[in-house]
C-alpha cells in the first residue's frame, strides 16, 4: 500500500464524501486501486507524513485551535483512536520499541502559517501501542 495526502477540496474515493479541508487515501501499489479513503477531521488539513507500524496508520490533522492525531486501520482506515492536541500538529509520529512519539506545536514562520494560522506549544507525547 501506499498513503497520499490531499490538501484541497476534494471528493474521496470510495466513499463520495467531500473535504474542504484535507484527508488520507489508501491504495494498492501494484495497480493503483483505491482501498480507502478518510478526510480529515473538521475540515483540517492532512499536512504531516504518515507513519505505519503494526498494521496502524499513524497520521497528524493541522488545525486551529488543535490538531487531532489519528490512528488507523491499514487495511480499512477505520479510525481505531484519536488524540487531540492542545494546540496545530504540523509534523508526523515516530514510533519506537511499541511507543508512538508526538511533538506539538508549530513554531516555523512561512506562507503556511500565514495562511493557515498556528497555535504554539512545546509538548512531547508518548502513547503506547
Amino acid at each position: 500500500m501506499r498513503f497520499f495526502l490531499c490538501c484541497k477540496v476534494v471528493t474521496l474515493l470510495p466513499s463520495s464524501k467531500v473535504t474542504n479541508g484535507g484527508g488520507w487515501v489508501a491504495m494498492d501499489a501494484n495497480n493503483g486501486t483505491i482501498l480507502w479513503s478518510i478526510a480529515a477531521p473538521n475540515s483540517s488539513i492532512a499536512y504531516g507524513p504518515v507513519t505505519v507500524a503494526n498494521g496502524v496508520v499513524f497520521v497528524t490533522a493541522y488545525g486551529v485551535p488543535y490538531g487531532t492525531l489519528l490512528a488507523l486501520e491499514a487495511t480499512s482506515g477505520k479510525i481505531l483512536w484519536q488524540y487531540n492536541a492542545s494546540c496545530s500538529l504540523a509534523g508526523g509520529v515516530s514510533v519506537v520499541n511499541g511507543r508512538v512519539y508526538m511533538g506539538e506545536g508549530v513554531t516555523v514562520v512561512s506562507v503556511t502559517v500565514v495562511l493557515y494560522p498556528s497555535v504554539g506549544g512545546s509538548r512531547v507525547h508518548a502513547f503506547c501501542l
